[in-house]
């Protein structure tokens, strides 16, 4: 690493080069513009009125945490048809399960911005959140759940987009994964006493799907640690 660099500061520093990189390759602009430059208005500081190094550390987390919300947004091209219930841009009203599968160049831009926001907020459960903070984390929860609801192209794919997605979801305060059930149930979904529950049935079917990889790796290695060491006859 570099001297005086953590390696989270690294990663952090590698993530954001890379970023840079594809949101340009994808035609989305430079995240870490300048106002009024490429990528500038949705991206940029100065679009909140504020410095983030000129701010304290707390504040200086939390514009990042925005600047990067608003960036996922804009790679997943996400319109609000309630206040916290997304859309894709101009496939609104179509079923979640309907919607066409990103694009590679999409996918990973929001990959490396689901890293980015990871490192973010990887300390917000050791600390009491404020009532403002809560409802950016409930925002940020919506934007997870349109991700988690999303597919990649081909299933590998799908399941790394996944994966990060879940990462993410463990950070957030607990009180603010409400945002996974606030769509209304339609035809098809999944519903419980009146709440929809797709999100939460893809969220179980990951899970169930990471804990199988994890037990035919645990059986992997009981089976070569028996052929390797068999029992001696009686």
């Amino acid at each position: 690493g570099l001297p005086g660099t953590s390696h989270r500061e690294e990663a952090q520093g590698t993530a954001q080069d890379t970023l840079e990189g594809l949101c340009l390759s994808a035609g989305l602009g430079t995240p870490w513009a300048p106002h009024g430059g490429a990528g500038g208005g949705v991206w940029a500081e100065g679009h909140l009125g504020i410095s983030a190094e000129s701010a304290a550390p707390v504040t200086r987390s939390r514009i990042k945490r925005k600047i990067t919300s608003n960036q996922l947004e804009a790679t997943l091209d996400l319109r609000w048809s309630d206040p916290l219930v997304t859309a894709r841009a101009g496939l609104e009203g179509v079923p979640p399960q309907e919607l066409p599968p990103l694009s590679r160049q999409r996918t990973e831009c929001s990959m490396e911005i689901l890293k980015i926001l990871f490192n973010i907020t990887f300390d917000t459960n050791r600390r009491k959140v404020d009532e403002e903070e809560a409802v950016e984390y409930r925002h940020l929860g919506a934007l997870l759940r349109h991700c988690m609801m999303s597919q990649a192209d081909g299933e590998e794919r799908t399941d790394e987009f996944h994966s990060h997605t879940v990462n993410l979801l463990g950070n957030l305060p607990l009180p603010c994964l409400d945002a996974l059930l606030l769509p209304k149930v339609e035809h098809g979904s999944i519903e419980y006493m009146g709440v929809n529950m797709d999100a939460v049935n893809m969220l179980l079917e990951f899970m169930e799907k990471r804990l199988d990889c994890v037990g035919q790796h645990c059986r992997y290695r009981i089976y070569c640690s028996r052929c390797c060491n068999p029992s001696p006859s009686p």
